[in-house]
C-alpha cells in the first residue's frame, strides 16, 4: 500500500483529540480549526460560496477567543534557519533589507529582495548573540529562503566577512503562539522571568524556563494581539502544549488555529509572501519602506534608490456583507482602475469582507470601487489600514 508521507507537530495527536481539521502545507499536516470550539449561534456567518462547506463555527469563535481572552496556536510548522559564525552578520546584512545585527535578544521583521528590488522572502530574524541569528520563516517558504540565503554565502561576490553555517533546525523546535488580552495573565505564572513590557518589550525575545525546560520567548505578534511565540525542543512539545493549553482554556480561552489566523491577519494588513508581497513588487509599493534600511547595502538596495514614491501602492478594499469571503483573483474596477486582489479575507471583529490590491497611490481612502464575485458586482470601499487597532496598542501594551 502507497501513502502520502506527511510531517506532524508534536502535539499532532492532542489536535486530533480535538477534532481537528486539517490542510497540508509543504507534506506537513497543519489544523483550519477545532471542532470542539464549534458554536451554532455563528451559523448564520457560514459563508457562500466556494468557502461556505469547508467552513466551521469554530473558525469564529476562535476569533473572538484571540480578540477578548486568549488563543493557543501550534505553528512548529514554521521554518527555522539558524545563521551562525564569523560571517553571520554580513551575510544576514546583505540578503535582508532591513537592519537586523541589533544585539542579542531582538528580533527584526525583514525582506529579502531580488536585484530588481522586489520581495522574495518575508520573515523575522532573531539575533542570539554576536554572530549567531535564527530567522522564522512561513512553512511553505523554507526551502526557498534557505536555498537562496545559502547561494548568496557561496558566492564569492557576496561582501561576507567569514565563514558561516547556515542550519535548517525546523525539527528541533515545537512553536506555540499564545495571543489575547490575557496571554500574559496567562503565561507569567509559567515563566522564571518578568513579562512586563518595562523587561520585556515587543519584538524582543528572552530565554526563560517552564516547568524546569528551556524555552525561549518571541515578543511577537501575526494576529494583531499581546503575546508570544514560545519556542521548545521537540521532545517537549507534547507536553508543553498540553501544559498550555490547560491554562488557556481555564482562563476562558480557546485553541486557535490556521483559518482563524487568516481572518484575524486581514483585519491587521498583515500581508501574505507570495499574494501580496511577490517578486515585481518593491517593498514600497507593499506598504513596507519603514521596514527598509537605505543607509546600508543589501540585495536590491540600487534598484530602490530614487522609487520611494511609487505609482502604486498596496491598499486594503472592505465590502460591507457578512457572508462574504474574498480570497484573492477577484476583479476590482472603476475609478479608471481595472485590476484583482492580492488576498482577501474576512473581519469578524468588524464585519465585512476584507481584499487587499495594488491601486494609484493617489486614490484616497473612501473611493468606491466594483468588486466581481462569483457574477456579482459589489459596491467595496478604500479604507485606510489597519482596519483593527491602527495604533498597534494592542500588541504592544
Amino acid at each position: 500500500m502507497t501513502v502520502n508521507p506527511f510531517r506532524t507537530s508534536p502535539a499532532y495527536e492532542a489536535h486530533i483529540a480535538a477534532g481537528a481539521a486539517f490542510h497540508v502545507n509543504s507534506d506537513w499536516r497543519r489544523v483550519d480549526y477545532f471542532a470542539d470550539n464549534q458554536t451554532p449561534e455563528f451559523e448564520a456567518l457560514r459563508p457562500v460560496g466556494y468557502d461556505g462547506p469547508a467552513w466551521s463555527t469554530a473558525v469564529v469563535a476562535e476569533h473572538h477567543a484571540v480578540r477578548t481572552t486568549a488563543g493557543l496556536f501550534d505553528f512548529s510548522t514554521f521554518g527555522k534557519i539558524e545563521v551562525a559564525g564569523p560571517g553571520a552578520s554580513s551575510l544576514l546584512e546583505w540578503v535582508c533589507s532591513n537592519r537586523v545585527s541589533r544585539g542579542p535578544g531582538r528580533i527584526t521583521y525583514t525582506q529579502m529582495l531580488n536585484e530588481s528590488g522586489g520581495v522574495i522572502g518575508d520573515f523575522t530574524v532573531s539575533q542570539l548573540g554576536p554572530e549567531h541569528f535564527v530567522a522564522i520563516t512561513n512553512t511553505g517558504a523554507l526551502a526557498h529562503d534557505l536555498e537562496w540565503i545559502s547561494a548568496q554565502a557561496r558566492n564569492p561576490s557576496s561582501p561576507i566577512d567569514g565563514p558561516v553555517a547556515i542550519t535548517d533546525v525546523t525539527n528541533g523546535w515545537a512553536c506555540f503562539g499564545l495571543w489575547g488580552p490575557l496571554a500574559r495573565d496567562i503565561l507569567q505564572p509559567m515563566v522564571d522571568t518578568s513579562l512586563a513590557t518595562a523587561d520585556f518589550p515587543y519584538m524582543q525575545f528572552r530565554d526563560a524556563s517552564i516547568g524546569g525546560v528551556a524555552v525561549r520567548l518571541a515578543r511577537v505578534t501575526f494576529v494583531g494581539e499581546l503575546g508570544w511565540e514560545i519556542y521548545v525542543p521537540t521532545g517537549y512539545g507534547r507536553w508543553l502544549w498540553q501544559e498550555l493549553s490547560e491554562a488557556v482554556s481555564a482562563a476562558g480561552g480557546r485553541r486557535g488555529a490556521f483559518m482563524c489566523v487568516d481572518s484575524l491577519r486581514a483585519e491587521k494588513g498583515y500581508l501574505y509572501l507570495g499574494d501580496d508581497l511577490t517578486a515585481d513588487r518593491t517593498p514600497f509599493e507593499s506598504g513596507l519602506a519603514k521596514f527598509v534600511d537605505m543607509k546600508k547595502d543589501f540585495i536590491g538596495r540600487s534598484a530602490l534608490e530614487g522609487a520611494t514614491e511609487p505609482a502604486e501602492l498596496l491598499q486594503c478594499i472592505t465590502v460591507q456583507e457578512p457572508n462574504l469571503v474574498l480570497r484573492g483573483g477577484e476583479r476590482v474596477t472603476g475609478a479608471g482602475i481595472d485590476t484583482q486582489l492580492t488576498s482577501g479575507g474576512i473581519s469578524y471583529t468588524l464585519g465585512g469582507a476584507i481584499g487587499f490590491a495594488y491601486l494609484p497611490a493617489d486614490l484616497p481612502s473612501g473611493s468606491r470601487l466594483s468588486i466581481e464575485v462569483d457574477g456579482r458586482s459589489l459596491e467595496a470601499t478604500v479604507a485606510t489600514q489597519p482596519l483593527y487597532d491602527p495604533t498597534g496598542a494592542h500588541f504592544r501594551g
